[in-house]
């Protein structure tokens, strides 16, 4: 059957403040140290097999293996979500030069974003979460060689893919070129949420985690079924060094809440998505939210609860 248009009552249980009180309820401190700790031991077996050179990334993707690698990936997806009749997304690789068309078209619209932003100290969570449409200065953050700068500032530290994105508006997909087990899981994540633009998804900032930990989900087992059929474990690199970093900072915050002192064992192996400000000092981003919120639905549920989501079959208690 074909995504259907999931009514929104079915989605008021997932507003991003639903998902941030279900993290903080104290049940879920048990089990976001369980995914932790099952996650930081196969990040530091794999790391142990990347410095071993173990671990085959293969060669950057070209145009012409883009366009075979993504309607094999969008059938791997349709079949995990139990979806048909979804139209193929128009994909192309980004273009990186500063003055190519994918970077012009948010320099000027930016301009006003930006004011939004300076008056906020940069806080692109808080804005979101108000309302306010800043959605070119998000994009030209996240998607330009100006992330570069704004990383070393900590204006747009997702702890994710910061290039690949996808445009609902033109239904495009636009992916970064990168290696061929990392732009894998980048396909795989932007055809998501192209899925999720079929089956009605309100676009509203006040959803984005639930877009962001559906997605992120989605692109761990897609991962994880690259890995086994390719018998290659690079596959499993981005997406658990990706979702430590991100499992950590929910993990920091839910304790603070709860004046619960963080178990120093799940520290030790380092991520590169490490932020130890997440959970102390700040609130954990929208992708930090909705994967350790599906990491607990997963748990809960089993790997189904992908495909029960996207056909309005998961009701929260």
């Amino acid at each position: 059957m074909a995504a259907p248009a999931l009514p929104r009552l079915y989605l008021r249980q997932f507003t991003n403040r639903r998902i941030q009180e279900r993290l903080l309820e104290r049940d879920a401190i048990p089990t976001l140290e369980t995914v932790l700790a099952r996650e930081q031991q196969q990040l530091e077996r794999l790391n142990a097999l990347r410095q071993a050179d173990k671990l085959d990334f293969g060669q950057e993707v070209s145009d012409e293996e883009l366009a075979i690698l993504v309607p094999e990936i969008k059938e791997s997806i349709d079949a995990m979500l139990g979806v048909e009749d979804i139209p193929l997304p128009r994909y192309r690789h980004r273009r990186t030069s500063i003055l190519s068309i994918d970077n012009m078209q948010t320099l000027v619209p930016a301009g006003a974003a930006f004011i939004n932003a300076v008056a906020t100290g940069f806080d692109i969570d808080r804005l979101l979460t108000d309302g306010i449409s800043i959605a070119p200065i998000f994009y030209f953050l996240l998607h330009s060689e100006a992330a570069v700068l704004c990383h070393a500032l900590g204006m747009a530290n997702t702890g994710y893919g910061r290039v690949s994105h996808y445009d609902p508006l033109k239904k495009t997909m636009v992916i970064s070129r990168k290696e061929l087990a990392s732009e894998t899981r980048s396909i795989a994540h932007e055809y998501t949420h192209h899925v999720q633009r079929m089956a009605g998804i309100p676009l509203r900032p006040g959803y984005r985690a639930l877009q962001e930990g559906h997605a992120i989900g989605v692109d761990r087992r897609i991962s994880h079924a690259c890995a086994e059929q390719h018998g290659n474990e690079a596959f499993l690199y981005d997406t658990t060094n990706g979702g430590v970093g991100l499992l950590r900072g929910v993990y920091r915050w839910a304790c603070k809440q709860h004046g619960k002192t963080p178990s120093a064992s799940l520290f030790v192996i380092p991520s590169t998505s490490d932020d130890p400000d997440t959970g102390i000092k700040k609130r954990p981003n929208h992708h930090a939210l909705g994967d350790a919120f599906f990491s607990l639905l997963e748990m809960e549920h089993g790997p189904g609860v992908y495909q029960d989501f996207i056909h309005g079959r998961l009701v929260l208690p």
